[in-house]
């Protein structure tokens, strides 16, 4: 087949969208389809004409975020018909196609460019103010969002629908969409030498030993930007306990870029958990010793909820590292969805303060490493072939 993808942007490492949609092409081209990849409008880039180039062997148009609509719409059309793509696969965040996620004027031009294709859609979010006890402002922002989400979908017309996570999956289906859930890959690759690379810069950053040996301590990792509300100190007291009762102290590791918001929020946590764990923060690393710290920790703590870790490309890369995780955030209900439960797979586990998990079982759930990014895109591909009629 072949496949344009449509993305906001494509600038390298800048971007989780724009970078899932390059991995997810690469691994589309190694099973024999061809895949263009658009950035339909990538502030990233200046001037008004489009801007050709490559992304780890795949072909890439960037469209300049500030160039008229009209504009990027015409090179959009001229793009796909010279690619003469059998889909178009729009890899939406509401964020990345209008300031503040608002769809409002609609995304005329897209969609006219868009016409008569076949298109695919997968919602990466939704809008906001889905969450029980969400603020008024969220509310009503999220009401905008929806209303321009909807309006969209329903002009786009797409022929097939998809997402990562059984909460969007259920709010999409109730409005009248048959979405098909296709769950992340892990955005961080296997790097079968980042474990070096991770122990080395580990003892650079910490200013001290660390450990006798490996077996005195418990690796806590955390990557990616973190929220600036995410409060995980009593899941990192509880881990701290039950690693004090087999004589390991806690080592809780931090790498990835971070808002300064969220930079004090790490440093609050470091605070708070200093009396029995040695924090030590990484800033932004490559991806090897992101893959590196994946392979030698003990648990992952990501920072998204139980109900939408689907959609935690973070929480899709520890569980393919094959490293068990912990979710600090269980609070969360959503808005016409009562008693709403899911299950997960063997390596995840839900700390409650009240019912915490079987620590041994935690400890000694990590698993082999698995190749995520084949299987989901596999599962893509089974979705697309089922549309087309006679496939």
């Amino acid at each position: 087949m072949n496949i344009a993808m449509i993305c906001s942007s494509a600038e390298p490492g800048r971007d989780g969208v724009g970078d899932y949609s390059v991995r997810l092409g690469v691994s589309l081209v190694a099973m024999g389809h061809r895949v263009l990849i658009i950035a339909e409008r990538d502030f990233a880039v200046s001037g008004d004409e489009p801007v050709h180039g490559e992304r780890e062997g795949l072909p890439v148009v960037r469209l300049p975020g500030n160039a008229p609509n009209e504009l990027r719409g015409r090179a959009l059309a001229g793009a796909l018909g010279r690619f003469a793509p059998d889909w178009v696969m729009v890899e939406f965040v509401c964020w990345g196609f209008a300031q503040d996620g608002i769809l409002d004027p609609p995304l005329h031009s897209l969609i006219a460019a868009l016409s008569g294709r076949r298109v695919a859609i997968y919602c990466h979010e939704l809008w906001l103010g889905l969450e029980q006890g969400a603020s008024l402002r969220h509310r009503l922002w999220g009401w905008r969002q929806r209303r321009g989400i909807l309006r969209f979908l329903s002009q786009l017309k797409p022929s097939l629908v998809m997402t990562s996570n059984a909460v969007y999956h259920s709010v999409l289906e109730r409005l009248g969409w048959r979405p098909r859930m296709i769950p992340l890959f892990s955005n961080i690759p296997f790097h079968a030498e980042g474990r070096d690379e991770f122990l080395s810069l580990l003892a650079q950053r910490a200013g001290e030993p660390l450990w006798s040996t490996r077996r005195d301590v418990m690796i806590v990792a955390v990557f990616g930007n973190v929220d600036p509300q995410w409060q995980p100190q009593e899941a990192l007291r509880w881990l701290g306990t039950e690693a004090g009762r087999c004589n390991r102290k806690l080592v809780l590791v931090i790498a990835g870029r971070r808002s300064p918001k969220a930079e004090k929020n790490v440093q609050r946590i470091a605070q708070d958990v200093s009396a029995f764990a040695k924090a030590v923060t990484l800033g932004e690393v490559s991806p090897a010793a992101v893959s590196g710290l994946l392979q030698e920790a003990d648990v992952g703590l990501p920072v998204c909820d139980w109900l939408r870790l689907g959609k935690s490309g973070v929480a899709a890369a520890m569980t393919a590292h094959g490293l068990p995780i912990l979710i600090a955030r269980n609070g969360e209900s959503y808005r016409g969805l009562p008693d709403f439960a899911v299950t997960h797979s063997p390596l995840v586990f839900r700390f409650d303060v009240h019912h915490p998990p079987d620590f041994e079982r935690l400890a000694g759930a990590r698993t082999p490493p698995v190749d995520s990014l084949s299987q989901i895109t596999q599962q893509f591909v089974s979705a697309l072939t089922a549309v087309i009629p006679g496939s």
